[in-house]
């Protein structure tokens, strides 16, 4: 198969899935963000590898349905999610290392605990990036079955 045996249905496909994988990764990454500091007990102050782990648990959620498609084989759902999955750790890690480098007031402190507003721009760059990596990886694959398999 050849590079140019790709239509511009694939490529329609693939942006507007990795469009909304974005816009609802996000959402779904303060949504992990937002419900790990309201189960949390009191008196209790979660660290902020928690909290990453949790975005990048809400960002899995979203780039595996991003991507999803009911007639495909359990194989291939299975192989999504993994790397959606991958994207989503690592774009969380990297965010969470992006948000040290450009904010290092507002991620590192010295307990490594997630206190003061979760609002602020260092929180929101591991949500980002979480969100990134879910879809990008995700994209990559979903590119790949299109081109090499002609699914959409």
């Amino acid at each position: 198969m050849r590079l140019s045996d790709i239509s511009i249905e694939y490529i329609i496909a693939l942006v507007i899935r990795a469009g909304l994988g974005l816009i609802f990764g996000v959402l779904a990454g303060i949504l992990g963000l937002v419900v790990t500091l309201w189960v949390k007990p009191g008196f209790y102050v979660p660290p902020m590898w928690l909290l990453v782990l949790a975005v990048a648990a809400g960002c899995t959620i979203s780039g595996f349905l991003t991507y999803y498609k009911p007639e495909t084989a359990w194989r291939v759902l299975v192989n999504t999610l993994l790397i959606a999955i991958a994207g989503a750790l690592t774009g969380s890690f990297f965010g969470f290392w992006w948000g040290e480098v450009f904010y290092p007031e507002g991620v590192r402190n010295e307990r490594l605990v997630g206190y003061g507003d979760i609002r602020t721009p260092p929180v929101m760059a591991f949500v980002t990036w979480a969100a990134v990596g879910s879809t990008l990886t995700g994209a990559i694959y979903y590119a790949f079955r299109a081109w090499r398999y002609h699914e959409v």
